[in-house]
């Protein structure tokens, strides 16, 4: 933070001015002095948002909040499957943090034979290719894994799968904002999350994916048919929504340079 300072300075003498947007800044538990390095370099910026409410309060800076820019990638959602197409129930499982239990994992097997999906462990980020293939063999699923180096062809085959999946589960926060955009509905009800799930849903006005966040299988509720069609109505108005509203901040953005 403190180089980015310098460059912003650097920038503003020769005329030029600084912008931070899709801003995330991690709690401080409590210890506001530990914030001032974002303070110092919300306040040289011209123009600010917030990816999420939380962190505009932990700097306590002038700015907004606006939806994460994965929003605005994905399929338009006049384009999606409709839910009764869709075969798969997508996971997508960190792998830097404890296994999940053996009642989440019955509750994963007991959606997907519910509503008649293929349960698919689906690797996003590489280093979560261990985790995926243990989950894969206790869930009775597939795995999708990141076999070369090629970004672009990794993203269109998850964004392949999440086209076809009906759910998309896990604590991995990018794995489910990629599912949503292709209209996957997006759960992040995982025991072990931190809370990062339901702070960006939340911006983008979406209370559910986060609702069984860091909570056991027990406290989950029952999904019926009716629930998902629901979900999938207010998750199209939502990433309509936040495709709106990026539009208006790269608007924004262009005039704060001007």
């Amino acid at each position: 933070m403190l180089t980015l300072a310098v460059l912003i300075l650097w920038t503003r003498i020769r005329g030029g001015k600084g912008v931070w947007v899709g801003a995330g800044v991690p709690r401080q538990g409590g210890r506001k002095l530990l914030a001032w390095p974002y303070v110092l370099v919300a306040s040289l910026c011209e123009y600010v948002r917030f990816r999420d409410s939380e962190s505009r309060s932990v700097v306590a800076a002038a700015g907004g909040v606006a939806p994460d820019w994965a929003f605005a990638l994905g399929t338009a959602t006049s384009e999606w499957k409709p839910r009764g197409d869709r075969s798969l129930l997508a996971v997508v499982i960190r792998g830097d943090r404890e296994r999940p239990s053996a009642e989440w994992i019955s509750w994963i097997k007991a959606t997907a034979d519910l509503h008649g999906l293929a349960p698919i462990v689906v690797v996003q980020v590489r280093r979560d290719a261990a985790m995926a293939d243990w989950l894969a063999g206790e869930i009775g699923g597939s795995v999708s894994a990141w076999v070369d180096g090629d970004h672009w062809a990794r993203e269109t085959e998850v964004r392949r799968i999440y086209a076809e999946s009906a759910l998309v589960v896990g604590d991995r926060l990018h794995g489910l904002i990629v599912g949503a955009t292709e209209g996957a509905l997006p759960l992040g009800w995982v025991e072990t999350s931190k809370g990062k799930v339901r702070l960006h849903f939340d911006t983008v006005g979406l209370g559910w994916p986060g609702g069984g966040e860091g909570r056991p299988p027990k406290d989950y509720d029952a999904l019926t048919g009716a629930d998902m069609d629901s979900m999938r109505h207010s998750l199209i108005e939502a990433v309509d929504s936040a495709r709106i509203r990026l539009d208006s901040v790269g608007r924004e953005m262009v005039g704060c340079a001007r």
